[in-house]
């Protein structure tokens, strides 16, 4: 049980610091961001 939830844990971890560094992309080059999503969101990645 406790196997489980530190899997889940560490991929809430590894989404959060995901998605911060998108962030960070994305605020020194939003054409960059906007490409990286659109790629994700046709790869199934993420939902868009």
């Amino acid at each position: 049980m406790a196997r489980v939830q530190l899997i889940e844990f560490n991929e809430k971890q590894y989404q959060e610091s995901w998605w911060k560094w998108l962030v960070m992309i994305g605020t020194h080059s939003p054409n960059t961001l906007d490409e990286t999503l659109t790629k994700l969101s046709k790869k199934g990645k993420i939902d868009g």
